[in-house]
């Protein structure tokens, strides 16, 4: 009887083993089944890549192109054509050089206040990020630069063969 108990839990043991083993077999397919359903395989990555980069080129043409666009309306605007120089005569051309000139004087003048403008406010931030920083106690470590240990000892060999 005794040999009877021991086989049948021996063949229990088996039996649970391999339904054990089936079971995580299946949860494997499952697994499988859904990363199929729901994961990007290499090649639907390598796709959905290519699609981003065909939109991201487009946008940029997009957007080189209405710069250019503004960029032209902003000039039709502002400047008129010029007549026929030819026809002018010297007091004319005179005239119209210098009205150009006093164009452009006062173009370069609110180009530079703009410019002053920018940097001043430039400079406002700064000011400020640096006083948060200061009041939250929070300070940017300046990034580091790796130097070579070798290169320092070849100097120093270098300094005292010289001193």
């Amino acid at each position: 009887m005794p040999d009877e108990d021991r086989s049948l839990t021996d063949e229990e043991k088996k039996a649970r083993k391999k339904a054990d083993r089936e079971r995580k077999r299946q949860e494997a397919r499952d697994a499988a089944e859904k990363k199929k359903r729901f994961g990007l395989t290499p090649e639907k990555k390598r796709k959905l890549r290519l699609l981003i980069m065909k939109m991201a080129t487009e946008n940029l043409k997009g957007e080189q192109q209405r710069r250019l666009e503004a960029r032209k309306n902003y000039i039709e605007q502002h400047l008129k054509p010029l007549d026929n120089l030819s026809s002018m005569s010297d007091a004319q051309l005179k005239s119209l050089c210098q009205e150009l000139h006093s164009q452009l004087k006062s173009h370069e003048e609110s180009r530079y206040d703009l410019e002053f403008k920018i940097r001043k406010q430039d400079y406002d931030v700064n000011e400020l990020t640096i006083k948060i920083n200061d009041i939250k106690g929070k300070f940017v470590k300046p990034s580091l630069k790796k130097v070579s240990k070798t290169e320092q000892k070849l100097n120093k060999i270098k300094k005292t063969k010289r001193g």
